[in-house]
């Protein structure tokens, strides 16, 4: 049997104290991490986990999930790889749901018809309003 490493949500969320249940320091953590998160950024790092949904760590009752990891690789190398990636994650999911906004209805396309030369134009309006808004959306998703 070789020998495995734990890392449960709390380990790794830097909003928890060390009573709490955190293990690393605030600076190779994340903020409220999830097992699913953690699963994702594991896989797409191609480290080999397995990942235990069923399990509860004893000081977070209310979280559960746990991945366990293989002792070949160092545990803060893990920390670390799995931060970077969990961090690439949120910033393109922000960026995703902002170019989401910018792409939504607010836009109307108008034919224009020159009166001069007859010639066929579509003309793109956006109104002061729909600006206000889609402002104010960008602003909430970026926590601002």
């Amino acid at each position: 049997m070789t020998k495995t490493f734990t890392l449960y949500p709390c380990h790794f969320d830097s909003t928890l104290t060390k009573k709490q249940g955190r293990k690393y320091s605030t600076k190779k953590c994340v903020k409220k991490p999830t097992c699913e998160e953690m699963e994702e950024a594991s896989l797409k790092l191609q480290i080999d986990t397995e990942v235990q949904k069923n399990k509860r760590h004893p000081k977070d009752q209310d979280v559960s999930g746990r991945l366990v990891f293989s002792k070949s690789i160092d545990r803060y190398i893990v920390v670390a790889a799995l931060k970077q990636e969990i961090t690439a994650e949120r910033i393109a999911k922000k960026e995703r749901a902002l170019q989401k906004i910018s792409d939504s209805h607010t836009k109307k396309e108008v034919p224009v018809v020159n009166q001069e030369t007859g010639e066929k134009t579509v003309k793109v309006l956006v109104s002061k309003r729909k600006k206000n808004k889609e402002e104010k959306k960008k602003q909430k998703i970026l926590g601002k």
